[in-house]
């Protein structure tokens, strides 16, 4: 059956001079009969995209759970609309969060999320009403970390957030060694990538990516304790970002 693209709720939070709307009617939520659920328009002043960057190319990265809609995008506006308890536009560019109501479309929150610097969204998974990002900075040092934050500055980092159901930030926390973490690496010419880089399992947050540090905080009875150039890692954290286990 062919879809019924016909629009049933539009936002209000258009801005006059919007040069590109973010249009989630592109990842309509359909019922049984593959009508959409909801569509809505948000935007700003300037441009919004419903991806994330994963280096050589973009993905959408959007999430459903039983009531509600989850989407992140990279934007330039700096006027989206901010909850309460969400966190102003950190820079000229910057990611931005929100999650819809999936039966009305309406905005239960927003908030952006970044640094100062040059950030990157990998992955984003939803659980019992919590969103957890995974990403990598090359030059943020400002990211609202909280207690329990791993972090040696090196070239490339990565970082975890949780945000809890209202868009609070639950902990936000670095990952890294002296040299660079990230997801993918260059081996004769190729760009080696992992596939599914996180996984959340009743709060526990797991995820993997390439290290050329040899200085990460592995735990006791780590499978491999000792890393070197282009090697990879597997990290856990527990329920409040700090690591229960992390193994080369």
């Amino acid at each position: 059956m062919k879809a019924n693209f016909t629009q049933k709720k539009s936002s209000t939070f258009l801005k006059s001079g919007l040069f590109l709307m973010l249009f989630l009617g592109t990842s309509f939520l359909y019922g049984q009969n593959y009508e959409p659920t909801f569509s809505t328009l948000l935007g700003g002043r300037n441009a919004e995209y419903l991806t994330v960057s994963t280096q050589d190319r973009y993905k959408s990265n959007s999430a459903v759970d039983e009531n509600f809609f989850y989407t992140i995008g990279y934007v330039e506006s700096g006027d989206l609309p901010v909850s309460p308890n969400g966190s102003p536009k950190p820079s000229n560019e910057a990611y931005y969060l929100a999650k819809f109501d999936k039966l009305t479309g309406e905005l239960v929150f927003g908030t952006y999320l970044g640094g100062s610097g040059e950030d990157h969204i990998m992955c984003m998974k939803v659980e019992d009403g919590n969103v957890y990002i995974l990403g990598r900075t090359e030059d943020s040092d400002d990211l609202p970390v909280t207690n329990g934050s791993s972090y040696q500055e090196g070239g490339l980092d990565l970082f975890i957030y949780k945000f809890d159901a209202s868009g609070s930030i639950a902990y936000c926390t670095y990952f890294g060694g002296q040299m660079t973490e990230s997801y993918s690496w260059e081996s004769n010419d190729q760009l080696v990538r992992i596939g599914d880089y996180m996984d959340v399992d009743n709060g526990l947050v797991s995820f993997v990516g390439y290290t050329s540090s040899i200085d990460l905080p592995v735990t006791n009875g780590s499978v491999h304790p000792f890393g070197g150039s282009n090697g990879s890692f597997f990290t856990t954290l527990d329920l409040n970002g700090n690591i229960d286990f992390c193994t080369y």
